[in-house]
C-alpha cells in the first residue's frame, strides 16, 4: 500500500514538460504498479519483462508524462481483457530506440475503427466509462518525446501497442 501511494504522489506531481534521462526498467515497473489494483479487481494478470540493455541515459523523456501514456494503454488493455487473460508490458531496445510493447488477448479492435482510435473523443466505450481523450492525449505525448505510437488489432485476438521512444543521440 505504501508502494501505491508513493507511486500515486510522485505521479500526481505536476511537472513540467522536461526531457531527462528515463530509467525505462524504473517506468514500466512503475506503470505496472500504479494499476496493479484494477488489474487484480479484475483478475488479469499483468506480466512485466523490462529488458536487457537499456542504459537510463540512452532515452530522453518526461516520466510522469510516459507514466500517463502507459497507464492509459494499460487500464484500455485491462477493460478489453476477458478476466482471467494475460496483458503483456515489455521493453525491447532496437537499433534507433526502445520500443515498448503492451499486448493484450482482449476483444481487439474493428478495422474501421483502428484508424479513429487517436482522434479526440473518439471512443467505442459506454457513455460513463470513457472519454475517448485517453489514446488522443498520449498520442501528443509521444509526439512532444520525437516518438511514435503503433497499434496492431486483430477481432478476437488482442491488440498490441508499440510506444517507439528514439535513443538520445547527443549522449556517447
Amino acid at each position: 500500500i505504501a508502494a501505491i501511494t508513493a507511486g500515486l504522489l510522485q505521479f500526481s506531481r505536476e511537472e513540467p514538460f522536461e526531457l531527462r534521462p528515463v530509467n525505462i526498467p524504473d517506468l514500466l515497473e512503475q506503470a505496472a504498479d500504479l494499476v496493479r489494483v484494477p488489474f487484480s479487481a479484475r483478475n488479469v494478470d499483468l506480466v512485466v519483462d523490462v529488458g536487457s540493455g537499456v542504459l537510463e541515459a540512452e532515452v530522453l523523456g518526461s516520466t510522469n508524462h510516459l507514466l500517463q501514456v502507459l497507464i492509459n494503454i494499460l487500464l484500455n488493455a485491462n477493460d478489453a481483457s476477458q478476466m482471467g487473460a494475460r496483458v503483456e508490458l515489455r521493453c525491447v531496445p532496437g537499433p534507433t530506440g526502445v520500443e515498448l510493447v503492451i499486448r493484450d488477448h482482449g476483444q481487439g479492435i474493428a478495422p474501421e475503427h483502428l484508424g479513429k482510435i487517436f482522434d479526440p473523443f473518439f471512443t467505442t466505450k459506454d457513455v460513463d466509462k470513457g472519454t475517448g481523450l485517453g489514446l488522443a492525449i498520449s498520442h501528443g505525448i509521444i509526439e512532444r518525446h520525437r516518438g511514435r505510437i503503433e497499434v496492431e488489432s486483430e477481432l478476437g485476438r488482442g491488440t498490441t501497442f508499440r510506444v517507439l521512444l528514439p535513443f538520445d543521440r547527443k549522449r556517447p
